[in-house]
């Protein structure tokens, strides 16, 4: 399965989520917005919401709601197990 979402831990600030969508990926501001919105919510319904650092690889624009949320249950579980 292609990869949609990167998550790493944050560590000076757990407090909040910091999102990286590139612009030079997702050239429109609806889309890099919508995303976020997802992955947000996401993250919230999983019981992460904060101290994270997300980065939305090219291509994650693709995937629907479900999609996303399996592939952030599935970094989350590696994130979890490099712990």
């Amino acid at each position: 399965m292609e990869t949609a979402l990167a998550l790493r831990t944050l560590d000076p600030d757990p407090s909040t989520n910091i999102f990286i969508i590139k612009k030079k990926d997702f050239s429109l501001a609806v889309t890099r917005n919508r995303l976020k919105r997802r992955i947000k919510n996401i993250l919230k319904d999983l019981g992460f919401d904060h101290g994270l650092v997300i980065i939305c690889k090219p291509g994650a624009d693709r995937f629907g709601y479900k999609d996303l949320k399996n592939h952030a249950e599935d970094e989350l579980r590696k994130l979890h197990e490099v712990k």
